[in-house]
């Protein structure tokens, strides 16, 4: 009875998180990750075809249908476990929790009497949050017998971080980041339960077995996950009896031959494409010297002309699945390589670690749609943390940030090292020391946000580079969760001035750049009045006339872009707010006011449905979420002339004016003829021109003076 009054802290935390999950995924409809592309490699892997194809890029989709084969009800059972071979084939762990929830999907349409071939992903949620409840009570079982406000303090962490829309919206997706997520939270739950109970083989186990899924969720993970299988061996090997110290070194030799086997196994597709994108979508990505490069990497420089392409595109000047393409660049090119290249180019290594950094603001990708029934819709549904990160991490704090994390990580692990020092000293070894495996175990955390951080862009360049930075958002995470707990178990009058020192070193950085930025902001003028409310404008640049550009400090009106059909069109040139803004927005301006605005020349971009009416250009603008080049040149463009317009997707990437909250941007997404791009809290993100976004109008004047 002791010994369950004990656990039930933990318990109860466990249950807290899995109901916080469950709740926050499965209220009103449910919420999740819409696909990408990715799904299709899961779903013919594993006999799963979407019931309802409508839309699918841009909303979440909870129905599935299963392939059964057979006539009996075992036989159909059966087949639910069984792997189909296809173009995009490949082997991970991930299809072990499909294939669990297609079983369970499969029992419950039979014990209801449902059709047996129906998909619920609401099964491979909740397997997924039973994992990280799981998790959850490991790491409070760790922190037993610690001050009951420690325990709060931990659960609360657990709750408000780990628990957020930001990080389980993939547990009802199938994508691999959600593997990876709840397998690195085992893994850590594992190894403190192994800190505290070395003769566990039980721990040992799921150690092991967590790192393998860790690896085998996204394979770019197996270098961390080595390094994490080392730091398990050192907590294994302190179990004093040879005969259990020969069956955890058996058992860690087999996940490591497994994760060999893994990396042995992958398909060339997934190399091809990869390589592909990490030289031509991140090398080359902003290069003044794409030829050179290409000749620095063993590649001809005639391909040069494909830089800023990525792996998927319709078409390229050179066939780039012939046989020549394949003998030129396939057979040359290597991870190797790559990594070579960036270290004899330390400047492009910190340029790529910053376009990294500033991708990984968002846990969840903002271009992934969350609801089924609304269109590139993000919920903030159990957000909060996601929002603060966001606010952290926002282009404009970038290299505070970087600040922040060199500070943060340099004092944790001189931290660390001093504690190996001091041991290593005291008697000659640091094997047996808690604080020691401490110390080791913060450095593996630092050594693997490192990695995480340059991995994504060396392995597959700026392709879809937020959602690859998700393991270098858990990793941090996880960092400053264990930095927070760990000064509060060990808090004391004598360290408290270090802890101190610290913070404050941090929070001066972050000050020192928040007032340089406002320093540097533009200077706010008055100049018109619409619904009896004073309008603000700040400096956003200026034509090529010379005339100063103005944009609305606040929005003027909450409207749609364009009505004329049920989701609008993407067309600036014929958008209703086009009208409104050079029309009915005018009376609020006084004649004296209107003798100082002048007609803005602007190129604005169009998307492929309307290629036919361009002016210029090859293609439509490739899109970004990130505050970057959009790759905007040789795009489709068409001139308009306006008295009044919105910010262009150039515009709000060059910034110089406050830039934050959500509204409309007058540049489409490409790839369709119904959606437009538009603001989001420092990112570019895109919506049905039919809903309703703020407005932020912006205007040019002879004069930056207002009345």
């Amino acid at each position: 009875m002791a010994g369950f009054v004990r656990r039930l802290p933990a318990l109860l935390v466990a249950l807290a998180m899995f109901l916080c999950c469950t709740v926050i995924l499965m209220a009103d409809g449910g919420i999740g990750l819409a696909d990408n592309g990715d799904f299709r490699r899961v779903l013919a892997g594993n006999g799963l075809e979407v019931a309802d194809k409508i839309d699918a890029n841009y909303l979440y989709k909870r129905y599935y249908t299963m392939q059964l084969s057979g006539d009996t009800l075992w036989e159909q059972g059966v087949s639910l476990v069984r792997s189909y071979d296809n173009d995009t084939a490949y082997k991970s762990p991930h299809f072990l929790f499909v294939k669990a929830s297609k079983v369970t999907n499969f029992v419950a349409n039979v014990l209801v009497g449902r059709e047996r071939d129906r998909y619920d992903v609401q099964h491979l949620g909740v397997l997924y949050a039973l994992c990280l409840a799981l998790a959850g009570y490991l790491i409070m079982r760790f922190l037993t017998g610690k001050s009951p406000w420690l325990q709060a303090f931990a659960a609360l962490l657990l709750l408000v971080i780990f628990c957020d829309t930001g990080y389980i919206a993939y547990f009802q997706s199938f994508y691999g980041e959600a593997l990876q997520y709840v397998a690195l939270m085992l893994t850590v739950g594992a190894g403190l339960t192994l800190w505290r109970k070395p003769q566990s083989l039980a721990a040992v186990g799921l150690y092991l077995f967590s790192i393998y899924l860790f690896a085998g969720a996204k394979l770019a993970n197996v270098p961390i996950a080595v390094l994490f299988l080392a730091v398990g061996t050192m907590l294994f090997f302190r179990e004093k009896r040879p005969a259990r110290r020969a069956i955890c070194g058996v058992l860690a030799v087999g996940c490591l031959a497994g994760m060999i086997l893994m990396m042995t196994d992958i398909p060339d597709w997934m190399s091809r494409d990869t390589n592909y994108q990490a030289v031509f979508y991140g090398v080359l990505r902003g290069s003044e010297t794409p030829g050179k490069d290409l000749e620095e990497l063993g590649i001809d420089s005639k391909y040069a002309v494909m830089a800023n392409t990525n792996a998927y595109l319709a078409n390229y000047p050179y066939d780039i699945h012939g046989e020549e393409f394949s003998a030129d660049f396939h057979e040359q090119i290597s991870k190797v390589r790559l990594a070579l290249f960036y270290v004899k180019h330390p400047a492009r290594l910190i340029e790529k670690c910053d376009i990294a950094l500033k991708n990984s603001g968002a846990i969840r990708p903002v271009y992934l749609g969350n609801l089924p029934d609304a269109r590139m819709t993000l919920t903030d549904r159990w957000s909060g943390w996601s929002m603060a990160r966001q606010w952290l991490y926002t282009h404009d704090n970038a290299r505070s940030m970087w600040v922040v994390l060199l500070i943060w990580g340099g004092a944790l692990a001189f931290w660390a090292v001093c504690v190996l020092w001091r041991r290593k000293k005291a008697d000659g070894g640091i094997k047996g020391c808690g604080c020691c495996m401490a110390a080791i175990g913060v450095l593996a955390l630092l050594a693997g946000t490192a990695t995480s951080w340059v991995l994504p862009f060396m392995s597959n360049g700026e392709a879809d580079l937020a959602k690859h930075m998700f393991l270098f958002v858990h990793l941090t995470d996880l960092l400053m969760v264990a930095s927070l707990i760990g000064v509060a178990m060990h808090i004391s009058r004598a360290n408290m001035k270090y802890y101190a020192m610290t913070a404050i070193a941090i929070v001066v950085c972050i000050g020192i750049t928040s007032v340089i930025g406002w320093c540097n902001g533009a200077e706010v003028v008055s100049f018109g009045e619409w619904n009896g409310r004073e309008l603000k404008w700040e400096q956003a640049g200026y034509t090529p006339d010379g005339a100063t550009l103005l944009i609305c400090t606040e929005a003027v009106d909450v409207r749609a872009f364009d009505t004329s059909n049920q989701y609008g069109e993407n067309r600036w040139a014929t958008a209703d707010l086009r009208e409104w803004l050079n029309g009915e927005f005018l009376d609020a301006f006084s004649d004296e006011e209107r003798t100082m605005m002048v007609s803005a020349k602007t190129k604005a971009y169009l998307s492929n449905p309307f290629a036919y009416d361009a002016e210029e250009g090859t293609h439509a603008v490739y899109w970004s979420a990130m505050p970057t080049d959009q790759d905007g040149q040789d795009a489709y463009v068409e001139q308009t002339e306006d008295l009044v317009s919105l910010p262009t997707i150039s515009q709000y990437n060059k910034g110089g004016w406050s830039r934050g909250g959500r509204y409309w941007l007058s540049d489409p997404y490409g790839g369709n003829d119904t959606m437009v791009r538009c603001a989001w809290d420092g990112y570019a993100v895109f919506a049905d021109g039919s809903t309703e976004w703020a407005v932020r109008p912006m205007i040019a004047v002879m004069r930056g003076e207002g009345k």
